[in-house]
């Protein structure tokens, strides 16, 4: 049995049904988890992390965001790997975090100031997504070990649907605003930790 059919083997038996969630139509797939972080089953961004073998021609891709059928939870791709001797595809190996919340991304221009003297600002919708948040940890010199920070986050979110028409580029200045309401703005991002993905640093918006 050659080693394309044995994780074929592995995945039809000890995996789990996911779909591939897309615009244009969600994709059946299967999967099986070969590596965990400590936290993954109770941990929230990061510490979600997981790796799983998905098949040789699944058509799984940075970026994507996968639902399990057993759990219902998402997890967002942030890399992909061949397995397999000189990176022929026997299997596929993703390198996960679960997509514990959503966002709406705006971008926001201010116009001229209204009658009242304030700035008056237009959003414009960009993105409406899951994605992965994650709080910052900021040094404090009365805890040598740190102190979670509440004001300051990290998100990281798919760049799927930024692609086609009208694609837009997220940049400083941005808002998002997560599934509880609360309103951050973008102070800085980076597109190529992850790719097919963006991470952003954020602190509170009191724009508006």
């Amino acid at each position: 049995m050659s080693g394309r059919d044995r994780l074929l083997t592995f995945i039809d038996k000890l995996g789990r049904t996911v779909r591939i969630l897309r615009d244009a139509g969600n994709i059946s797939d299967k999967y099986a988890i070969c590596r965990v972080s400590p936290n993954t089953r109770t941990g929230t961004g990061l510490d979600s992390y997981q790796e799983e073998f998905f098949k040789w021609n699944s058509d799984i891709r940075v970026g994507d965001i996968f639902q399990d059928m057993l759990t219902e939870e998402r997890h967002l791709v942030l890399g992909i790997w061949k397995v397999g001797v000189d990176s022929l595809a026997d299997a596929i190996r993703v390198g996960s975090c679960r997509a514990n919340d959503t966002i709406i991304l705006y971008e926001i221009v201010k116009s001229n100031q209204d009658e009242y003297g304030k700035y008056v600002y237009n959003l414009t919708v960009r993105l409406n997504d899951y994605a992965n948040i994650f709080h910052s940890i900021r040094p404090d010199s009365l805890t040598p070990i740190g102190e979670m920070s509440g004001d300051q986050l990290f998100i990281i979110f798919s760049a799927r649907k930024f692609v086609g028409i009208a694609t837009y580029i997220p940049k400083s200045g941005d808002q998002i605003v997560l599934a509880n309401g609360s309103k951050f703005q973008i102070d800085s991002l980076d597109a190529h930790v992850y790719p097919g993905s963006y991470r952003v640093l954020c602190s509170p918006d009191q724009r508006i």
